[in-house]
């Protein structure tokens, strides 16, 4: 059995690697869909969460205190980002 799996882009990632071009470029043919044993089946989904460190809500907070223009830049989507914020209190600081 093969298992692929990533958080975030896999096209950014493949680039990191030393992949040759054509595995790059792969896509999965449909004739995969099914294998000698029957269709595939979905047996359960792995959720990936990558909290905030423990101390970066104060760390935020200190740098906010010493008039530090604090910048959340990530590729999360905007319900991620309000998450984050959420969970670290800093929904006041910024939208």
């Amino acid at each position: 059995m093969e298992i692929d799996a990533s958080k975030g882009a896999p096209e950014q990632i493949l680039a990191l690697c030393n992949a040759k071009e054509d595995v790059k470029k792969k896509e999965v043919p449909e004739k995969i869909k099914e294998s000698p044993e029957g269709p595939w089946q979905l047996v359960g989904s792995l959720p990936l969460f990558d909290p905030p460190r423990h101390d970066s809500a104060e760390t935020i907070k200190r740098a906010l205190n010493l008039g530090v223009n604090v910048k959340m830049i990530t590729g999360d989507q905007l319900v991620h980002r309000c998450l984050a914020k959420t969970r670290m209190n800093l929904l006041q600081h910024s939208p």
